[in-house]
């Protein structure tokens, strides 16, 4: 599995910035970085089964680092592939 980034960023962004307001459950959390990596790595009619079938099925729970490493690189893909030890690691 490859894991990947893009719009849904700015939203990763705002709710992890508004954590004392907001407290993301490990759901939405997962869901943010496989829609990053998806996002980045396959083609945009194939986004949402990247998400659904072949990354939420095998993240383990996303760590504080993977999403931090999500958030800062998600802008460009080659800069994102470099969480994905971070992200695949168990926390």
């Amino acid at each position: 599995m490859r894991l990947v980034g893009g719009q849904l960023i700015a939203l990763v962004a705002v709710g992890v910035m508004s954590t004392g307001c907001f407290e993301e459950t490990p759901q939405q959390r997962a869901e943010a970085v496989c829609n990053a990596y998806c996002e980045c790595f396959v083609s945009a009619g194939q986004v949402e089964q990247c998400v659904t079938e072949q990354c939420l099925p095998d993240i383990p729970a996303v760590s504080e680092e993977c999403m931090d490493c999500v958030v800062s690189n998600a802008q460009t893909c080659s800069a994102l592939d470099q969480c994905t030890g971070l992200c695949l690691d168990d926390p």
